[in-house]
């Protein structure tokens, strides 16, 4: 996929799939919560808030009464531009394409995801 020309939407908002907000590691559908962080014009990330989520893999209830997978997760991530989970399944995969929101599998420290994401975008660090 080639960078998307999204230098002129700044702050670029990332979520990340985290219990802590410095590590990404949680799946898409089982995060129950997502660190937002804004990309500021200087290229540094700045945490803006964490935001609750109701987890849909594993839930049987809300998988059953659900109409579209994933329309509660991805309304709460609609501000956002990128998605950075330790794993996406295909209807996540799908739900946030279909809202233009590009995601990334990534499993570690935020930092460094950070980094390659901002090159990615090219902006600068």
């Amino acid at each position: 996929m080639s960078a998307p020309s999204i230098k002129n939407r700044l702050p670029i908002r990332v979520a990340i799939a985290s219990t802590n907000g410095q590590d990404i590691n949680e799946h898409f559908g089982h995060a129950a919560e997502f660190h937002i962080f804004d990309f500021l014009d200087n290229g540094s990330p700045m945490h803006v808030e964490a935001r609750e989520n109701p987890p849909w893999c594993g839930d049987a209830e809300l998988q059953a009464n659900a109409s579209e997978p994933f329309e509660k997760t991805v309304a709460v991530l609609s501000d956002c531009q990128v998605v950075l989970a330790s794993r996406f399944g295909p209807c996540a995969a799908q739900a946030l394409s279909s809202h233009s929101i590009d995601f990334f599998e990534v499993d570690g420290p935020a930092g460094p995801a950070f980094e390659r994401l901002s090159k990615y975008f090219k902006v600068s660090v």
